[in-house]
């Protein structure tokens, strides 16, 4: 069965269970995983480094779209780093991210 985690970055816990309140507010996602990570990249040129929450949401293949427009209402980044990942999973699994969505 297919379903989608889509992988957001954010500048802090508090923002990331804010974005994923907001997104099962909206009955858009089954679950989330976050976690902090070590960011490197670049930025006007010059290499930077951070920390981040990553998220990773859980839901069907048609609501990728109203997912992303959810997350960029209320992200605080200008860019956000909003990632679709395809994904097969077991079916009793699937259907429970299936039956979990609008």
């Amino acid at each position: 069965m297919d379903i989608i985690a889509i992988y957001v970055t954010h500048t802090n816990q508090q923002n990331a269970d804010k974005v994923s309140e907001h997104l099962f507010r909206k009955k858009l996602i089954s679950s989330v995983n976050s976690f902090p990570i070590k960011n490197t990249f670049v930025s006007n040129g010059k290499l930077e480094k951070g920390e981040e929450i990553v998220t990773i949401y859980k839901t069907k293949v048609q609501n990728r779209d109203p997912v992303k427009e959810a997350i960029k209402e209320i992200h605080p980044f200008n860019i956000p780093c909003i990632m679709k990942i395809d994904g097969r999973v077991n079916s009793r699994y699937g259907q429970w991210v299936i039956d979990s969505v609008a």
